[in-house]
């Protein structure tokens, strides 16, 4: 396996992040998002092959709204590595849990998310288009 390194994002990342992001989010949010530390990417070489954004509902539970390996680059532990070091500064910030969420329809994220730990703990019934659910998912440490 090629070497990849794991950090926090930093303002020159931006457009690597909205590469990543889709667009969903303006490039303004995510330069909050690299000043608060809740964006982690995976490195090779320089690039960015994954991405982690955390956010926070209620302004208190931590909440990963997206994580994401390039296809090629996935089932190496990179996934799991950027977990594990926002896991790390939730613990160090006191905190003892984690949520996040994914389609019903995508079973691979559903497949990654019960390998890393995660607990189903709901849904919200036809939040998508065409009726799927929206299932949630709980991993305390």
């Amino acid at each position: 396996m090629s070497e990849y390194t794991i950090e926090f994002a930093k303002s020159c990342d931006i457009d690597s992040c909205k590469a990543f992001d889709f667009d969903y989010i303006s490039a303004s949010d995510l330069r909050r998002d690299t000043e608060t530390k809740q964006i982690i990417l995976a490195k090779m070489q320089g690039i960015v092959i994954g991405y982690l954004r955390l956010n926070y509902l209620w302004y208190t539970t931590p909440f990963i709204d997206l994580i994401i390996v390039e296809k090629e680059h996935r089932k190496k532990g990179i996934g799991k590595a950027l977990l594990e070091l926002i896991i790390t500064e939730l613990k160090n910030d006191g905190k003892k849990m984690i949520l996040t969420s994914t389609q019903s329809t995508n079973q691979e994220a559903r497949r990654w998310n019960e390998s890393a730990g995660f607990l189903e703990i709901g849904s919200l019934k036809t939040l998508h288009e065409g009726g799927s659910e929206e299932l949630f998912y709980r991993k305390d440490f």
